[in-house]
């Protein structure tokens, strides 16, 4: 067909129109990706208020919305990881897996091996608080692999600590030369944020095998680094686990002290994890100063806070805590129901079940029921033998041989 100026015309219209849309759809998309990193940077990932992890968090999300919008699938999963961080800082611990998921999904079509293993390591982390241990190991390992190929140093560090915090149920030494080879690396990185965790995770390995000294003085420096960081609830954090170290050594003015001085860095309704803590540890120190009706009190105001974080580990123990203080009231039906509350839903072999027949034990022993008692310790005895705990381990052993 031969073209003349009334049939070219419409063609050179059609197409000057779809360059100038395609041109407008560039812009936009530029536009987009613009206001999608200003949002991302100007999103504080350490706000120490509700309202500021809240407002970060809106942000993050728009900003994973425009990067996809873009067709920038990365950086919408690094938007995305962030926000869940955030999102497991609320308690939102459903919607944090679900914002990791997200990201894995986008890296999918756009392949990153650092937003993959901090996707990984978000999991992981979220896992840990929800107890599914296996689940997490199993996402922290496969972090670790991507990690390991990408040359990642960051990823494998995160991925080490946490690790560290699911093998310490299992095996406490396999969890510190996890928890020792994370802070070797994080020191290599030169990553203050990454020694405090490294250092408190030594440091709770050290208290589990209740080698104090050497837990405090891996919290003394978590403290100084959080300090240095300005890093509020970081340095509560360490604080309250040497308060837990003074309250191990029988100090209890000085675990009231470190207690006391945590809680006032915190915002109360942005920390209820740690709030618990502090109402736990001041429970326990009113309990072994003979004050258990003050100690029944705040931990009832401890298991208010940790109802909040959803977390089971942690309604699991101050149930079990109110228990434990209605046997030292010698209410002993009010510790029964209590102790065989905090038995529904923790795992049948686990470090949890174990404490709570340990208590059983003694308050089957206190109500004079010797058979039953015995049955409960030899089920918690059984337990701590096999995870090579000699220091729990001793207690059962010795009421039954009481």
């Amino acid at each position: 067909m031969r073209l003349t100026r009334a049939t070219l015309a419409p063609l050179l219209f059609a197409s000057l129109t779809f360059c100038l849309a395609a041109r407008a759809e560039a812009r936009q998309a530029q536009g987009a990706s613009a206001e999608a990193r200003r949002l991302a940077s100007s999103a504080d990932d350490y706000a120490a208020t509700l309202g500021g992890r809240r407002e970060a968090l809106r942000r993050l999300e728009e900003a994973a919305r425009l990067h996809s919008e873009a067709g920038e699938g990365a950086e919408a999963a690094r938007a995305l990881n962030r926000a869940g961080r955030l999102r497991l800082l609320l308690s939102e611990t459903r919607a944090s897996l679900e914002a990791h998921l997200r990201a894995l999904s986008l890296l999918r079509r756009a392949p990153d091996a650092e937003a993959e293993a901090d996707a990984l390591n978000g999991l992981g982390e979220t896992y840990v608080h929800l107890q599914q241990k296996g689940q997490a190991e199993r996402a922290l390992r496969r972090s670790l692999a991507v990690s390991e190929r990408g040359g990642y140093g960051r990823g494998r560090a995160h991925a080490l600590v946490t690790l560290s915090v699911v093998q310490i149920y299992k095996d406490q030494a396999l969890a510190m030369a996890t928890a020792e080879e994370a802070l070797a690396l994080w020191r290599s990185l030169g990553d203050p944020r990454g020694l405090a965790l490294a250092h408190s995770q030594v440091g709770r390995c050290h208290f589990a095998q209740n080698r104090l000294a050497e837990s405090a003085q891996n919290y003394e420096s978590a403290v100084q680094l959080w300090r240095g960081l300005r890093d509020r609830p970081g340095e509560a954090g360490a604080l309250i686990m040497l308060g837990f170290v003074e309250y191990r050594k029988g100090e209890w003015r000085a675990n009231i002290e470190r207690l006391t001085q945590a809680q006032a860095l915190l915002d109360e309704e942005a920390e209820p994890l740690m709030m618990g803590q502090i109402a736990a540890g001041l429970a326990e120190a009113f309990n072994e100063a003979g004050l258990p009706e003050d100690g029944l009190r705040h931990f009832g105001r401890a298991l208010e806070y940790y109802r909040r974080t959803q977390n089971p580990h942690l309604i699991w123990y101050a149930t079990w805590g109110l228990g434990g203080t209605h046997l030292l009231l010698g209410d002993y039906p009010a510790a029964f129901d209590h102790l065989r509350r905090s038995l529904e839903g923790v795992d049948a072999d686990g470090a949890e079940a174990a404490q709570t027949h340990h208590y059983l034990g003694r308050t089957y022993l206190a109500a004079g029921d010797t058979a039953a008692a015995l049955r409960h310790f030899r089920t918690a005895l059984d337990h701590y033998e096999r995870r090579r705990n000699p220091n729990w381990a001793a207690r059962p052993r010795g009421l039954m041989g009481q």
